[in-house]
């Protein structure tokens, strides 16, 4: 109820909510470090909810197995770009209103994948997969299944649950 409460209150953005790599075509136009326009498909999960669960799909997916000891220096690094390139009139609100729902957004997206995804893959099917890693938490490695159950367990902790 209160992942629920939050996730509402917070769900102030249309998001892809399928944001990863394969989902994602850059087009390269400018003469700047980044590209000039990023393009998304296969948005059939689109709808209202908090920006940082697209962040949180795209980093935990995206990391390969020996990068997620450094998760958090991940979503550092995300969040100093966007305030890089966000104008300046809109750190505040970002700071004070969607920074602090990363948590929450976090869990939501995990939720899904574990209530959802995980729960329809067969005991055979997770054995035959425990070492690919795919390019969505469907198909994550067992070190990814692993991380996340740890790092939810300790967002719950650190919440009181």
């Amino acid at each position: 109820e209160d992942l629920d409460r939050v996730v509402s209150e917070t769900a102030v953005t249309r998001i892809h909510g399928d944001a990863k790599g394969p989902n994602m075509f850059f087009n390269d136009t400018s003469d700047g470090p980044l590209p000039s326009r990023v393009r998304l498909i296969d948005a059939q999960w689109t709808g209202k909810g908090n920006p940082l669960t697209d962040v949180a799909n795209l980093i935990t997916a995206g990391l390969p197995t020996s990068l997620l000891p450094a998760f958090d220096t991940y979503v550092a690094h995300y969040e100093t770009m966007l305030l890089k390139h966000l104008p300046q009139q809109h750190h505040a609100q970002y700071l004070s209103q969607i920074k602090p729902t990363w948590d929450a957004a976090w869990l939501d997206y995990i939720r899904v994948v574990t209530l959802g995804l995980w729960t329809r893959m067969s005991r055979a099917k997770l054995l035959a997969n425990r070492n690919n890693v795919g390019s969505s938490m469907m198909g994550r490695s067992e070190p990814h299944m692993e991380f996340v159950v740890k790092r939810a367990d300790s967002i719950l902790k650190k919440l009181g649950y």
